[in-house]
């Protein structure tokens, strides 16, 4: 058995160059300012998953896509809430599709 040598890297690592900047991850300030510009909506889905809108509105329910939960279909809950439906939720946790019944 016998070592080779690697052989030299290709790219900016190779010489004296700059990197392109599409090629180097971005500084932590843009990271943390993304990461603040998304909280609000973060939080925003962790409200009550029970029936929202006036109780003597016209009854709804928002069935989430597949492979979804009640969480992904919050804020068209909400929607339609302020549009003056009683919005329920589906309440059976993740939608894996059409099941058979006994």
């Amino acid at each position: 058995m016998s070592w080779r040598k690697a052989p030299a890297p290709i790219g900016p690592a190779a010489g004296n160059e700059l990197a392109h900047p599409d090629d180097l991850a971005p500084p932590v300030w843009h990271r943390m300012r993304e990461m603040a510009w998304r909280l609000p909506r973060v939080l925003a889905g962790l409200g009550p998953l029970g029936p929202r809108g006036p109780e003597d509105g016209p009854p709804a329910l928002v069935i989430p896509g597949f492979l979804a939960t009640d969480r992904t279909t919050m804020d068209l809950r909400r929607a339609l809430a302020r549009a003056g439906w009683r919005v329920h939720p589906w309440l059976l946790g993740l939608n894996t599709g059409p099941r058979k019944t006994r």
